[in-house]
């Protein structure tokens, strides 16, 4: 669920920075297929490269940041192979991961699966656990500290897969934070976080 008009207030602090943000949205499960929102994400990060100087951007210098599903996404961007696009290797340049899920094969055993029409044959491609990041890229993974300790656990599991993949990477569990609260924290450009993203955002992408 969700749109991107939702989150909106999310790009005021990195806009104010100097940096330019952009929001793509996706369709949704059940009208889409996981694999089919997966290549909807990817044609959007290519839509953002080719266009990204229209807003004072940079296409071959992107850093993706998403939450819950969103990070999901992200994640999965880090383990494309962008020259099959035609695009450069190295397009993206770091990522901040909130609260993410790494591995989905336990929503084939939930109710919310009648939504989302996983199959078992998705999973393994559609699982960034299975699918580490093809570059070393730096790589911030949060989690709220609220959270249960199986969803914590996910962010900790899978961000050893990004460093054994050579990336650096940086895991906080944010005190009484939930899984909602943290992407609401991005709209305060004086929250920990928001400067913490912007100061990675500059490193990587000047």
């Amino acid at each position: 669920m969700g749109d991107k008009y939702n989150q909106s207030l999310t790009a005021e602090a990195f806009v104010q920075a100097g940096i330019p943000t952009v929001l793509p949205t996706y369709d949704l499960c059940p009208q889409v297929t996981l694999d089919q929102l997966v290549a909807q994400v990817f044609d959007a990060i290519e839509w953002i490269h080719r266009n990204a100087a229209g807003i004072g951007g940079n296409g071959n210098r992107l850093f993706i940041s998403g939450s819950s599903a969103g990070a999901h996404l992200c994640a999965m961007a880090l383990a494309h192979d962008w020259t099959q696009r035609g695009l450069p290797a190295d397009l993206i340049r770091g990522a901040t991961l909130l609260t993410g899920v790494y591995d989905i094969e336990p929503t084939l055993h939930l109710t919310l699966n009648q939504l989302v029409r996983l199959e078992p044959g998705m999973v393994r491609r559609n699982s960034p656990m299975f699918n580490p990041p093809l570059r070393p890229v730096p790589i911030l993974s949060e989690v709220g500290g609220e959270e249960p300790a199986g969803w914590q656990a996910q962010t900790i599991e899978y961000a050893k897969v990004c460093a054994d993949a050579g990336c650096t990477t940086e895991v906080f569990v944010l005190p009484g934070e939930t899984h909602f609260s943290i992407t609401r924290s991005l709209a305060d450009p004086r929250h920990p976080l928001t400067q913490k993203m912007i100061t990675q955002m500059r490193a990587v992408t000047a």
